[in-house]
């Protein structure tokens, strides 16, 4: 099984964003079936003192999104609420909620699944009142997005720096063409808000996402660091095999990133 650990320095229960997207090729001229993708990364976002986001994607564009709540620790009577991003180095554009753009969008809070279904155009796109305190994870999956390749030089140097080298090769035994294609993918993101007092009692849950983190278990909150465990799946299985980077954003804004296995 995929674990992933986080120590942060002394701060009770950051808030944890969890994205990853799964990219598929699709030469869509030759009407071919898509490639079976690999799964090469996801990323993982906490902040508190500091801000740190594991980054797992296939896609070969380097804009990424996660769903960010205004607030990771809220009190009793506080209203949920986050913005969908898109972005690079954890910078990047609150985007209105579509539902033309959206295929899941549900928070799993202590008494179960809440679907969500906000008006179209609204900003934060989630946003509403909570019925309980306790720890819930916001779940956001994309509808099917298409990007443009004239050549193939972009498309394997974003692979092979993400260790997926191997996509380019089965994409040539195939036939495909190495100009004018189109890779078809979605986004999948996970955030995490507590409410009211600190908790460990976690409500995180596989809920059907082609791949998807799991957030497994964190800290006690009297403990001098925060420690968290992750685990990745991939098609309902545990993915072993990944390479992740990991954002790191300290107080002034600095982003620095590191590339695990």
């Amino acid at each position: 099984p995929v674990a992933a650990a986080v120590l942060l320095t002394p701060f009770h229960y950051p808030a944890l964003l969890m994205s990853y997207t799964l990219s598929l090729m699709d030469v869509l001229m030759n009407k071919s079936k898509p490639t079976t993708p690999k799964i090469s990364g996801c990323f993982v976002f906490f902040w508190g003192l500091f801000s740190v986001l594991v980054l797992l994607t296939a896609r070969a564009s380097a804009h990424e999104l996660w769903v960010e709540p205004l607030e990771p620790h809220l009190q009793t009577g506080d209203r949920v609420q986050a913005h969908i991003i898109i972005g690079e180095m954890l910078v990047g554009d609150h985007q209105i909620y579509l539902p033309s753009r959206t295929e899941k969008l549900l928070a799993l809070t202590p008494s179960g699944p809440l679907e969500m279904a906000p008006r179209s155009g609204s900003q934060p796109a989630i946003d509403f009142n909570p019925s309980q305190n306790g720890h819930m994870m916001l779940v956001y999956q994309s509808s099917v997005n298409y990007v443009n390749y004239t050549t193939f030089d972009k498309f394997q140097k974003f692979a092979t720096k993400k260790g997926v080298a191997d996509i380019a090769d089965r994409h040539r035994e195939r036939g495909l063409p190495t100009t004018k294609f189109k890779e078809r993918y979605k986004r999948y993101a996970k955030a995490s808000v507590f409410i009211g007092e600190p908790t460990t009692e976690l409500n995180d849950e596989p809920v059907g996402m082609e791949v998807e983190f799991v957030m497994i278990s964190a800290a006690q909150p009297d403990s001098n660091s925060q420690a968290l465990r992750i685990r990745l799946f991939y098609q309902a299985q545990a993915e072993g095999d990944a390479v992740v980077t990991l954002f790191s954003r300290a107080p002034n804004g600095t982003v620095e990133t590191a590339t695990l296995k």
